[in-house]
């Protein structure tokens, strides 16, 4: 940590790749630093090719000792964050200077390459070891309940890249600690919080844009998972895709009698009525469905089972019996024994035939069952023609395939999970608020609002009233905002 934080200001410094600092970097000028949430970091400055020595124009010596690849340390915000040099150009015109580029440290993660990585049911811990394994980066922590979950992964990308799958594999973020050379794997819910901080045109936000983008809402989604299983099997609806029309519903209500106390901004009563009744058929029936399924997974694994014993005793019991007969014959010995054993075990392959074919019985009938609950959950025959031709208007279909999970509940789980983040418009909203970090008199604010924090956006004129997770921050030094 910084010893004196001085709001507003920044410190840099040039190392070697072994991070040796070389140099201080006092001569510089149109810092701009980019911190991201879910992306690396930038860097922006320049640095004069002459500084002033004794009151005589000079050489610059870090301008001589600066190199591509060579890192940065920058202080600010009483943080420290390493950063790798990744572009310098050169002016050799009125302004002499150098413009340095640099991204994050875990930017090297790019410049090193998985040819090929196949992980069959990985943990967490065991797939980020693999991709980290020869390079500087350690893992520092990782939450416990990823190491609980298992993926597969057939991976050929950058370790970068593949660190980023991993996250979003297993609903994880990512923190880099370019410090000590670590990464950590928390709960979103864990590093995102809100602090109570809130901006409006009334505290501290100088202006804002507030993007709706409705060509990204989905209503309908088509899920498939590793080597192209699907969810037919485990969705009470017997399709392969989930539906969910709750934004084009919203603010439909009724009561008990079905009198409406809301209309909906978008859909005609009938179809909301529809809808409505359609979703109540789904989950008064789907703990049917569930009952089935279970009981119909139960009977499979009792019968793999059973005809696992069946071959045992057919197969090898029966047939070890049958070999001493045949044995005992060409040696012209007593063979009434091993018949009776023939017999006894003949009657064990039967009775055990038996209860096969009895447990076939049961899955065809729970079969059928399945069936004729799916043909009624037909949303198609619900709703009727003529409320379907209505609904197809807002019907927006769009495709989530996660190829490292291969159990059909654990995907529909998941693929439910996905629709709710994408069943209503994102909200884009950027904003510019005065730079609190050069403002002694806010200064309590200044440990409460950083990346991946929530914070509260009210604008009555926009009738906004949003908690946003705070994704990105930009801040240009030289003009302190």
């Amino acid at each position: 940590m910084i010893n004196e934080f001085k709001p507003g200001e920044i410190i840099l410094s040039l190392a070697k790749p072994n991070k040796k600092k070389i140099a201080n970097i006092v001569d510089f000028s149109n810092v701009s630093l980019n911190l991201n949430f879910a992306e690396l970091h930038d860097l922006t400055f320049n640095i004069p090719l002459k500084a002033r020595y004794n009151f005589r124009m000079r050489p610059n010596h870090v301008a001589e000792l600066i190199r591509d690849w060579y890192l940065i340390k920058a202080e600010f915000l009483n943080r420290v964050e390493w950063f790798v040099i990744t572009g310098l150009t050169k002016s050799e015109n009125e302004d002499q200077k150098i413009q340095v580029r640099a991204q994050g440290l875990p930017y090297i993660l790019h410049k090193n390459k998985i040819k090929s990585y196949e992980g069959i049911s990985k943990n967490l811990l065991e797939a980020a070891t693999d991709c980290l394994k020869g390079t500087c980066f350690t893992i520092d922590f990782i939450d416990p309940s990823f190491n609980e979950k298992r993926r597969s992964f057939d991976v050929t990308s950058t370790r970068y890249e593949f660190l980023k799958t991993l996250g979003e594999t297993f609903e994880a973020v990512p923190i880099f600690d370019t410090v000590n050379n670590t990464v950590s794997f928390y709960k979103k819910e864990t590093v995102s919080k809100y602090k109570g901080i809130q901006f409006s045109p009334e505290r501290f936000m100088i202006d804002m844009k507030d993007t709706i983008d409705i060509d990204e809402v989905v209503t309908r989604l088509n899920i498939t998972g590793k080597d192209g299983i699907v969810i037919n099997s485990v969705n009470p609806t017997g399709q392969s895709y989930l539906d969910d029309f709750s934004y084009f519903l919203y603010p439909f209500e009724r009561d008990e009698k079905r009198n409406v106390i809301k209309h909906s901004d978008y859909m005609d009563d009938d179809l909301c009525h529809a809808i409505l009744d359609y979703n109540e058929l789904v989950n008064t029936e789907g703990s049917s469905f569930y009952l089935l399924l279970n009981q119909k997974k139960d009977l499979e694994a009792s019968k793999t089972t059973q005809e696992n014993a069946l071959f045992t005793l057919e197969k090898i019991e029966l047939q070890q019996i049958l070999d001493k007969i045949t044995v005992a014959k060409k040696a012209g010995d007593d063979t009434k024994d091993l018949i009776k054993q023939r017999d006894a075990k003949q009657l064990e392959v039967t009775s055990k035939k038996a209860e096969i074919s009895a447990i076939v019985i049961q899955i065809s009938r729970i079969t059928e069952e399945i069936a004729a609950l799916k043909d009624r959950l037909s949303m198609d025959k619900f709703i009727g023609e003529e409320l379907m031709k209505k609904l197809s208007y807002f019907i927006h279909e769009d495709d989530w395939t996660n190829d490292n999970i291969f159990d059909e509940t654990e995907l529909y789980e998941k693929g439910l999970k996905e629709l709710g983040e994408v069943n209503s418009p994102p909200v884009d909203i950027k904003t510019n608020i005065i730079n609190l970090f050069t403002v002694n008199k806010e200064k309590e604010y200044w440990d409460r609002i950083y990346l991946g924090d929530i914070i509260r956006i009210v604008n009555d004129k926009f009738r906004t009233d949003v908690k946003a997770t705070l994704t990105g921050m930009n801040f240009d030094f030289e003009q302190q905002s």
